[in-house]
């Protein structure tokens, strides 16, 4: 009982810590753990202690962390380690733990300087990041909303490492795709369109092999780069320590979520773009459509290929216009090596269109009935009463599973 009335709050994965934490689940931030109890006392009087209710929410792996805000594991361990330590001289762990900070400073200095340097034209620097899960309708207050299985909708940011302004903001909803390793890649390719003059693009990002890192999103940017329809002679990826991730990027989702919380009530679709829209000035949200995401798949060779980087050993890797291979550093401010990891049979083109994929009729039936009647604006049910219906039963846990492969 206590397990059904738990999921029945329906916590989500995320896109944060899925690569350490790929079974964890998280619930909205506006639900607290004595909310959830409270609830069940009302429906099971005398039935168990909060410390029994606790105890069962951590069995079920369920977090309530605010997603985003990510501690150093690493770091956490040591500040527990270094209490007991008597001789960090001699320690083994204090000095691991000496360079991890030197490392974690040195990358930190190589964002600063790519976020000092002059304004160019041809020259684009940005951050990257996938807001945490966002579910509408929105409706603080409304405990209908809250046992009511909701829309996941997908914010990739694309944010100037020194300022604000101009901040891309790709947004899509699980009606028209997921967040596979497929789907990331044609946001990236989304939001470099919005720069056409643009030649060379550097993106920081933080160190998530199962979101940033993998060789479908590199297969997807070599395509594009030597793509006769596309201008860039270069795109750079760049990626911070884990733990030691925080970048523009995470600034504009705070002032997503401020604006968010100011708004109150998002009823559709176009209450988020809005919100979005006032994070920031000439900010630029662009709404993908099941037209802009494209069936990329890995050309890579199999890992028993001789020279083969590891993955999440890369601190920078680039894409150069007439090159098929990856272009790698290891460390930061390290030699750069060269690997040429597609196959001979993958095609340098861009792959067809995927088609809409629509969401369960059962999710949709829910919000149109137990939601939309309890929006102000009854216009707002048009967005829901023309949602693309799946076949498929929620396909959104599933694509966490596309990304890590």
């Amino acid at each position: 009982m206590i397990v059904d009335h738990i999921n029945s709050y329906n916590p989500q994965i995320s896109h944060y810590r899925r690569e350490h934490a790929p079974r964890r689940r998280y619930l909205p931030p506006e639900i607290t753990l004595k909310s959830m109890f409270a609830d069940f006392m009302i429906k099971q009087p005398k039935f168990c202690t909060y410390d029994k209710y606790r105890k069962v929410v951590q069995k079920m792996n369920i977090s309530f962390a605010r997603l985003g805000v990510e501690e150093c594991e690493f770091c956490v361990m040591h500040a527990n380690h270094s209490a007991l330590c008597e001789n960090a001289q001699s320690c083994d762990v204090c000095q691991k733990h000496v360079e991890h900070k030197q490392l974690a400073g040195k990358i930190r200095q190589l964002y600063t300087e790519d976020k000092n340097k002059p304004v160019s034209a041809d020259h684009s620097f940005r951050s990257v990041d996938l807001q945490k899960v966002l579910m509408l309708p929105c409706l603080p207050g409304m405990k209908s909303a809250v046992f009511t299985r909701r829309l996941v909708v997908f914010h990739e940011t694309f944010a100037p490492l020194k300022t604000l302004e101009n901040t891309i903001a790709v947004l899509w909803h699980e009606g028209i795709a997921g967040r596979s390793a497929s789907d990331i890649a044609s946001t990236f390719i989304t939001a470099m369109k919005q720069e056409p003059n643009v030649e060379h693009f550097t993106f920081w990002m933080d160190n998530c092999s199962a979101q940033n890192k993998n060789w479908t999103i590199f297969s997807a940017m070599v395509s594009h780069v030597n793509s006769n329809s596309s201008n860039p002679q270069s795109v750079t990826f760049k990626f911070l320590l884990a733990g030691h991730t925080f970048m523009s990027a995470d600034a504009f989702h705070a002032k997503v979520e401020k604006e968010i919380r100011l708004k109150r009530n998002l009823c559709d679709f176009g209450d988020l773009q809005d919100a979005v829209t006032k994070a920031n000035k000439n900010v630029k949200v662009v709404s993908m459509d099941s037209g802009d995401f494209h069936k990329w798949e890995s050309g890579a060779y199999s890992a028993r290929k001789s020279g083969r980087p590891l993955l999440s050993s890369i601190h920078q890797v680039r894409f150069v216009k007439g090159s098929k291979c990856m272009h790698y550093t290891l460390h930061p401010g390290g030699t750069e090596s060269t690997y040429d990891f597609l196959t001979k049979k993958f095609k340098l083109s861009e792959p067809q269109s995927k088609t809409v994929r629509g969401i369960p009729s059962e999710k949709k039936n829910e919000i149109i009935a137990k939601l939309c009647p309890l929006m102000s604006d009854q216009t707002k049910t048009h967005f829901w009463t023309g949602l693309p219906i799946s076949a498929v039963p929620d396909l959104i846990d599933h694509d966490d599973d596309d990304v890590r492969n």
